[in-house]
């Protein structure tokens, strides 16, 4: 039976004396946990680790978390602060920083009785910074395998390389980390219904890696964008993608995002983006409109539209333009197409170059479009 700390006990660590201010211990699945006060009275982050010896192999675990921890020391913005590591009546313990506010899990669990105050919008932040976080941590080597809503808390925070206060999300719980290339800790870890196939298929798969982390990104990515949960089958739905697409469960994401989660959820590692990739479709805006500006008018093109004399009339020069002239589309990939459509008195030409007969030519922010003596320059409008 491990030892369990009682309230005022105080514990002599590595780096510091803490005191332990908690009535009960939090009990989890490897660990038990206290509130400390250390120097100056900082509030502090306790964990008592139950069974270090079987599942870490003493001598081996602390050279694991070691190493993590000065790894982590690179990027303190987005994780939680592991500040000692020691030894206390014969039990490993781990002082960390005390994290404050809210988890995002507590989030999600808000938005479920208060679903109309996590807007779109909302939920896009959330999602995007998470998927920065993570990225932060895989280009430090670091598969964190134990990814969870709970183990992601929301702040504030001054990050001068980001231009001043932005919204970041830092990681706890690195315990069942590694260091890619590293072995793996013995025994169970990670968290049931956030786990990858290669959690539990590791011995026909290989072993989880930072891949595993982006299949646990999926997961938590669709519940922050869809609103639920993805897989409500835990014995095998996770290991066959057997859930809703992202489009279906929400219509409102584009469907490059949408196809990023699918592709973050496959069963086939080798399948799934990066998390930077991840991060990369979160951020890019996607154009919802195309403006075409000429002497000051602006003409939209909210969808399929045709590209004619009647749309462009009282902009000069409108009478070198056909009825029907071309037409602006969306096309693969969120893209504007503009594609000429039959031979007119006048080619339509793009940045001084004309376009053929049923040629189709993507369109981008600046571009210029020459019709006769009529000049259009294309902007694009997002939301």
């Amino acid at each position: 039976m491990p030892i369990q700390l009682k309230k005022g006990e105080v514990v002599r660590g590595d780096k510091g004396v803490y005191r332990v201010v908690s009535d009960e211990p939090f009990i989890g699945g490897q660990a038990f946990s206290y509130c400390v006060k250390g120097e100056r009275g900082r509030k502090l982050f306790i964990k008592q680790f139950t069974d270090v010896s079987p599942r870490f192999g003493g001598d081996a675990f602390v050279k694991r978390q070691k190493a993590l921890m000065e790894r982590l020391k690179r990027i303190p913005d987005y994780v939680s602060e592991d500040i000692d590591l020691f030894v206390y009546k014969d039990t490993f313990f781990k002082v960390s920083e005390w994290m404050e506010g809210r988890s995002l899990g507590g989030e999600l669990r808000a938005a479920e009785s208060h679903s109309s105050a996590f807007t779109p919008e909302l939920r896009m932040t959330n999602a995007s910074v998470l998927a920065y976080t993570i990225a932060k941590i895989h280009e430090q080597g670091i598969a964190h395998l134990d990814l969870k809503p709970d183990n992601a808390f929301l702040e504030r925070r001054f990050i001068k390389a980001r231009g001043g206060e932005t919204l970041v999300i830092r990681l706890i719980d690195f315990d069942g980390a590694v260091i890619e290339g590293s072995p793996l800790p013995d025994g169970f870890y990670g968290t049931i219904g956030y786990l990858s196939p290669e959690h539990v298929l590791y011995d026909r798969v290989g072993p989880p890696g930072t891949d595993s982390d982006v299949f646990t990104l999926g997961i938590m990515l669709y519940e922050i964008l869809a609103n639920r949960y993805p897989f409500p089958d835990l014995e095998k739905a996770f290991l066959e993608r057997k859930t809703q697409r992202p489009k279906e469960a929400a219509p409102w994401l584009s469907d490059k995002i949408a196809e990023l989660i699918w592709r973050a959820l496959s069963p086939n590692r080798k399948e799934r983006p990066t998390a930077s990739e991840i991060h990369q479709g979160l951020i890019a805006k996607e154009a919802i409109r195309v403006a075409l500006v000429g002497a000051s008018r602006r003409i939209r093109f909210h969808k399929d539209m045709v590209l004619g004399r009647k749309q462009l009339r009282g902009v000069p020069g409108y009478e070198y333009v056909d009825d029907v002239q071309a037409r602006i589309f969306k096309g693969e990939g969120d893209t504007w197409v503009i594609a000429h459509l039959r031979d007119t008195v006048n080619p339509t030409r793009i940045n001084g170059e004309t376009l053929r007969v049923g040629e189709r030519r993507p369109l981008r922010e600046g571009d210029v479009i020459q019709i006769g003596l009529l000049e259009l320059r294309v902007e694009m409008e997002y939301e």
